[in-house]
This record gives structure tokens, C-alpha cells and sequence, in this order.
């Protein structure tokens, strides 16, 4: 460079000087346009993303909403088909007995007749057959036993078959 100076080629310098100058200025255009290229194909793809998942979202809420219409539909009718099934099979004690409501009427329960709805055995629980019970049992002689619990008085007793036969038959120790 001072070479060219003192010899007096200054134009030739500054015509190179230049020519580098608008060569830099096209690079740097051409590096920041490609940058701004990909900028706006990632904004579109982001924009094409969110334009999918949100479809996606109100494509999965109208079906959830379907679903929900359907449920409530078949709910509504299966409480109907209830009420029609259950009409006229309770009572009222207020009006005479005569349906509208109220406590199911009380059923005589039949058992086996190899059984007493009134027993009660320690170690046997509460379904077991006449003549069983805490005495009489086969088992009476094994250490724990407790001969004298009764369905009155269990004694933290068997738990077996509890809420069979006659009150208290153990669905009130649950």
C-alpha cells in the first residue's frame, strides 16, 4: 500500500478498495437474506404446527363432546328403565303402606335347612349348621377358642359369612 502511494497509484488503489467495499456489502446481503430465510420458513412451520395441533384439539373436543351427549342419553334412559322397574315395589309408611316411596318392604328370608340363621361359632363364622356353635364345635379344644362367644357377643371372633341369618349376624362390627 505505501508503495503504491509513493509511487502515485493512488486510483488504482482506492478502485481496489472499492471494488472489495461492495463485494463485503453483497456477501454480508446475501448471509443476512439467508438468514432471514430460514427465520421465516421456521415461522411457517411453526405457524403450520400450531395450525395442526390446534385441529387436532378441537377435532378431539367435539368428540369428547359426542361422547359425553351419548353417556348422558344412555344415563337418562337407564334411569328411566330404574324407575319402571322399580315402580310400585315400595311403600310409604306415611300414606298407608300404598307405594310413592319409602323403605323396601321387609322379606322373609328362607335359609337351607341344614342351617341355624341364629348360630354363631368362634372359629366357624356365622353360617353353620343346627346344633353348631361355639360349644359344640369340632375345633372348641384348639388354643384361642372361646367357647362362650355367641352372635350377641362374638368375642372379636370368625368374621366368616358375617351379615348371614338373624340380627346380629356381624354386619354391625364391619
Amino acid at each position: 500500500m505505501k508503495l503504491a502511494k509513493l509511487s502515485g497509484d493512488d486510483g488504482r488503489y482506492k478502485a481496489n478498495a472499492a471494488v472489495d467495499r461492495d463485494e463485503v456489502k453483497k456477501e454480508v446481503k446475501e448471509d443476512i437474506g439467508d438468514k432471514l430465510g430460514d427465520a421465516f420458513d421456521s415461522l411457517a412451520m411453526a405457524a403450520t404446527a400450531k395450525s395442526d395441533t390446534m385441529d387436532m384439539m378441537a377435532k378431539s373436543i367435539a368428540e369428547l363432546t359426542e361422547s359425553v351427549a351419548n353417556l348422558t342419553k344412555a344415563n337418562r334412559e337407564l334411569t328411566e328403565q330404574l324407575k319402571k322397574a322399580t315402580a310400585g315395589k315400595r311403600t310409604n309408611p306415611r300414606n298407608g303402606g300404598k307405594g310413592g316411596g319409602g323403605a323396601p318392604k321387609a322379606q322373609q328370608q328362607s335359609y337351607p335347612d341344614w342351617c341355624d340363621p341364629s348360630a354363631y361359632c368362634w372359629t366357624c363364622g356365622y353360617k353353620v349348621r343346627k346344633d353348631h356353635n361355639s360349644k359344640t364345635c369340632k375345633f372348641r379344644e384348639n388354643p384361642g377358642h372361646k367357647q362362650e362367644a355367641t352372635r350377641q357377643n362374638p368375642m372379636g371372633g370368625s368374621m366368616v359369612n358375617a351379615g348371614f341369618g338373624n340380627a346380629p349376624n356381624g354386619t354391625e362390627r364391619k
